[in-house]
């Protein structure tokens, strides 16, 4: 029996390289469901869409599709903490963190910023979003490549996988970098949060970090296809390459920038979904099983369905009904505190989430996050 995969790599030690190939979803569809997607529409849009085009332009069509798959996306970590591992939020002290106890510490956070005679409060906690935004970026670009490499037969280990994951770090410390080497600050909905000042060494410095840790990762790629005749699998190189252009300041294109949360969360959802399915099949025959995938189809029918609603709900819906008709101290926070507050509660509490969810020392992860 194949050795099972998680978010981390192979659990076995000692894999062999030659193992079938099989995949997370489809052998033809994991590489563009990972990345190669976002890969051909940042290519299309380089070439044929002026970088100076107006942001309305392109906003409405981001816009309904991060709809269509960011509301899905926020609600499957919901259901994977709170009803799939609702046995484990009193039991398992991570799960109790992330499930009770940051929730908790937001509303308090929220709370204080609606009575405090600024908005700095609320200023902090959006820094605070952008930083763990982008740091589950990229662990969530660390964890796809690894399970989709030995998914197709290709484990990442040792070094290699080391390699990997200090250079995925040091984009996120280049993009935390780059947003905060100004003197200034910018707004929110009507929010102000400050740039934390870095001096101008660190942005050069971060880039040399990336570019040196990057020629390390491949360098230990290019040696293992030495020594095995095998690098990574293409699911691991397009996933790797996607946070490259999601996140290299000169790849950067205005219009292209407001797609990324949507090819974020249909990558989130190609593993959420898998997840669910394994579940749902485990042990069964034959016959159970086509049982099962009528059970399934059934289900997902009404996760998205639902997901529609809680998503529009969650992120307009509510908060816009709340500002119109209860608004929060708008003199001081402008009229859109209520969208302000779901829309950092729900991103800062998904970090803390997918951080206890996607570990290799989840049962769930290591018994049904594995290759079809």
């Amino acid at each position: 029996m194949a050795p099972v995969t998680t978010f981390d790599g192979p659990i076995a030690a000692g894999v062999r390289r030659d193992r079938p190939r099989t995949a997370v979803v489809h052998r033809n569809l994991d590489a563009w469901l990972i990345g190669g997607f976002s890969l051909l529409v940042f290519a299309v849009m380089y070439v044929s869409v002026d970088k100076g085009t107006a942001a309305s332009q392109v906003t409405w069509a981001a816009f309904y599709l991060a709809f269509v798959v960011n509301g899905p996306h926020f609600f499957a970590s919901y259901w994977h903490i709170y009803v799939d591992g609702r046995a484990k939020i009193f039991h398992d002290r991570r799960y109790f963190w992330a499930g009770v106890v940051v929730p908790i510490l937001l509303v308090v956070g929220l709370l204080i910023g609606s009575q405090r005679p600024t908005d700095a409060t609320l200023g902090r906690m959006v820094s605070l979003m952008y930083l763990s935004v982008g740091w589950h970026y990229v662990k969530q670009i660390f964890g796809v490549a690894l399970v989709s490499s030995a998914a197709h037969g290709r484990p990442v280990i040792g070094w290699a996988k080391l390699a990997l994951r200090i250079n995925l770090l040091a984009i996120w410390l280049m993009s935390f970098v780059t947003t905060n080497d100004y003197k200034g600050g910018n707004v929110f909905y009507g929010v102000n949060y400050h740039s934390a000042g870095l001096p101008d060494w660190t942005r050069p410095t971060a880039y040399v970090i990336v570019a040196a840790t990057a020629v390390v990762a491949l360098g230990l790629q290019a040696a293992e296809w030495v020594r095995s005749g095998t690098s990574m699998a293409l699911v691991g190189w397009v996933a790797w390459a996607t946070i490259y252009v999601w996140y290299l300041p000169v790849l950067v294109h205005q219009g292209f920038f407001y797609f990324v949360p949507f090819f974020h969360s249909l990558q989130y959802l190609m593993f959420s979904v898998t997840l669910s399915w394994n579940k749902s099949r485990d042990g069964k025959s034959v016959l159970a099983d086509q049982r099962a995938r009528l059970r399934f189809i059934r289900r997902f029918g009404a996760f998205v369905v639902v997901s529609f609603v809680l998503g529009a709900a969650g992120f307009h819906w509510l908060p816009e009904w709340l500002d119109r008709n209860h608004a929060v101290r708008p003199d001081i926070l402008g009229a859109a505190y209520w969208v302000v507050a779901f829309n950092l509660f729900i991103n800062i509490h998904h970090y803390f989430v997918d951080n206890v969810i996607w570990r290799r020392t989840n049962d769930d992860i290591r018994t049904f996050l594995r290759p079809r």
